[in-house]
């Protein structure tokens, strides 16, 4: 029994095997006409032609006969883990719309919670600089001679006033930063609401006022206008075509 099963068979070769000779067989033909000069040398030149457009052909009928089969198989086992992959996706974004409904609601609890941290540190903050106020105008009177003063006592409202001031800034600088919640544990990285932004045109004239008639611009307006023709048989005014030959 031979090693070599190819060997004394005889099969025809592939297509892409008959490729190399086409690919050498026309560039030999180019190389000796560069330029087509009358006809026979057009005839000849569509000979070529014919025969790399055929190899062409012939080389995706054997890519599609050898890739099929190729492509039947991945499909069933694709489809051996189509289900369990669908029912877990649908799983999860069951479990998402669930989290997402009680990170929302707990968020908003939260800013309601900082609103009123920062209400009270404004608050605070008014009551210091009462106190401070006070305290410049009780200091002044016991300068100028004012019995019953208790400089003591004024300077230690004022100290108070300042601490309770500071304490309650700093509990709400801590609220407004725990209204992001995210939720940990789980074998991952913790989650929490993400932004996503979406653009709205509102007024495309001044868009295109302001970035300038881009080549991006002019490819959308076209895209849109052959999809007007398909729909209406005919382009939209101020879009015209220019019909060029080619072989």
């Amino acid at each position: 029994m031979t090693d070599h099963p190819d060997i004394g068979h005889n099969n025809p070769p592939e297509a892409i095997e008959l490729a190399s000779g086409v690919i050498n067989s026309v560039s030999a033909f180019m190389a000796d006409h560069p330029v087509v000069q009358d006809e026979e040398v057009a005839r000849a030149t569509k000979l070529q032609i014919d025969r790399a457009k055929l190899c062409i052909k012939d080389i995706e009928a054997e890519l599609e006969g050898k890739s099929k089969p190729l492509r039947d198989k991945l499909e069933i086992v694709r489809g051996m883990y189509r289900g369990p992959r669908r029912m877990l996706g649908d799983l999860l974004e069951e479990m998402l719309s669930r989290l997402q409904s009680f990170v929302k609601t707990e968020e908003h609890r939260r800013e309601q919670l900082a609103l009123i941290a920062a209400a009270k540190a404004a608050e605070a903050e008014r009551l210091a600089l009462e106190a401070e106020r006070i305290e410049r105008e009780r200091l002044d009177d016991a300068a100028k001679g004012e019995i019953g003063v208790d400089v003591a006592e004024v300077i230690a409202n004022a100290d108070q006033a300042f601490e309770d001031y500071q304490k309650a800034e700093r509990r709400a600088i801590l609220a407004q930063k725990q209204t992001h919640v995210k939720i940990g544990g789980g074998l991952s990285r913790a989650i929490g609401l993400r932004k996503k932004e979406t653009l709205i045109l509102t007024d495309y004239i001044k868009a295109i006022s302001a970035m300038g008639f881009t080549d991006s611009i002019m490819e959308g307006i076209l895209k849109s206008a052959r999809a007007y023709r398909t729909v209406h048989g005919k382009l939209p005014e101020g879009v015209t075509s220019k019909v060029e030959e080619y072989l």
